[in-house]
């Protein structure tokens, strides 16, 4: 009858706006996921808005172009906030009291960190590297060693021969998560004589307190 048809319409234009409204919802949920952590889990695969805070601020501690931190400085499993006290930032930290050190390596070093740090992809690692001063673009379905497409230093592509100073945990600069492979001893230039608690402390005062921890596509994944 003509009030079934009416109704049925009714229907359809009722489920198709329930299937809109989730899929909307879907597509917010994995916007939200992907512009911030919901745990420190994420710093293992990807650019991470608590991992940006603490390399800037390991960067400025250091006073070099570049900083990395490796996934395995952070507690894992943690929940991050949008927001953090100097305080709470260092907490996330394992531990906060490891020292900052300083690499001198070169271009073609850096480049072959960063390949090793995207290595596993989604799997996640623990070497897996936060960056300050650099930005790259990384292309996972690429071969092994190919994966880094771009870099640049400060808006400038990186120098496979120049030598950076770069800031790092100690436990990275000796080598740990396999990056021995990379760098050694003798390209350790020395300590910036603080910790990341106390880097951390200093980077956030300088910003006015409490610190958002959002991404800005430093490691863009295309």
């Amino acid at each position: 009858t003509a009030v079934e048809k009416i109704s049925n319409k009714r229907l359809v234009s009722l489920a198709l706006a329930i299937g809109l409204c989730a899929g909307l919802a879907t597509f917010a949920t994995r916007t939200a996921r992907a512009q911030g952590d919901s745990t420190t889990t994420a710093i293992r695969v990807g650019e991470s808005g608590v991992g940006n805070a603490v390399a800037d601020a390991v960067r400025a501690a250091a006073g070099t172009p570049i900083a990395l931190v490796p996934a395995a400085a952070f507690r894992t499993g943690v929940p991050v906030p949008a927001r953090a006290s100097a305080d709470s930032l260092a907490a996330l930290l394992d531990p906060p009291s490891d020292l900052i050190s300083i690499l001198n390596l070169s271009g073609s070093q850096i480049k072959e960190a960063l390949e090793r740090s995207v290595r596993y992809g989604s799997k996640g690692f623990a070497g897996f590297l936060q960056v300050s001063g650099l930005k790259i673009t990384v292309a996972p379905g690429n071969a092994e060693g190919s994966r880094i497409t771009s870099i640049s230093v400060g808006g400038q592509a990186l120098d496979p021969n120049k030598k950076y100073k770069v800031a790092t945990t100690r436990p990275l600069a000796n080598g740990a998560s396999g990056y021995f492979q990379i760098w050694g001893k003798d390209d350790i230039a020395g300590d910036a004589q603080k910790t990341l608690a106390a880097a951390i402390r200093e980077w956030a005062a300088s910003q006015g307190g409490d610190v958002a921890l959002a991404t800005d596509g430093r490691i863009a994944v295309k």
